[in-house]
């Protein structure tokens, strides 16, 4: 197998191990398996992670107990980011809680309205060979 697409929500109660940050994607090392935020880039939009926080410069495996994704859209042009692609943007924000610390994501998305502004999400469980 694979990697699978997910839903966040998949993630609470799994144990976390560990967070890596590399450029736009962010793993998230889970006893269980490896959860990583991405987007695969295409012509005409950019989804790049804005901020990454919370996470305690040296944390014991704990379990995640909260994992929540909301989006807005920006479309007054009031976000003070520009637009390379002109009609569209999207903020995405994502909060998971820990027993010990409480993690936060935004990325922003903008396009031209026609190629997507989300964040994937993908799971690849231990059993399926890691990453």
């Amino acid at each position: 197998m694979g990697w699978d697409p997910c839903g966040i929500e998949k993630m609470m109660g799994m144990t976390l191990l560990a967070v890596r940050e590399q450029s736009d994607v962010v793993h998230f090392d889970c006893a269980e398996g490896t959860f990583t935020f991405y987007h695969e880039q295409d012509c005409c939009e950019s989804v790049t992670l804005e901020h990454l926080d919370g996470l305690l410069p040296d944390f014991k495996p704990q379990k995640i107990l909260r994992a929540e994704e909301k989006t807005a859209d920006n479309e007054d042009g009031t976000d003070g980011h520009s637009r390379p692609y002109g009609d569209s943007t999207t903020w995405t924000f994502y909060d998971i809680q820990t027993e010990q610390m409480d993690i936060s994501m935004r990325w922003f998305g903008s396009s031209n309205g026609y190629y997507s502004e989300s964040v994937y999400l993908k799971f690849k469980g231990v059993r399926d060979g890691g990453e």
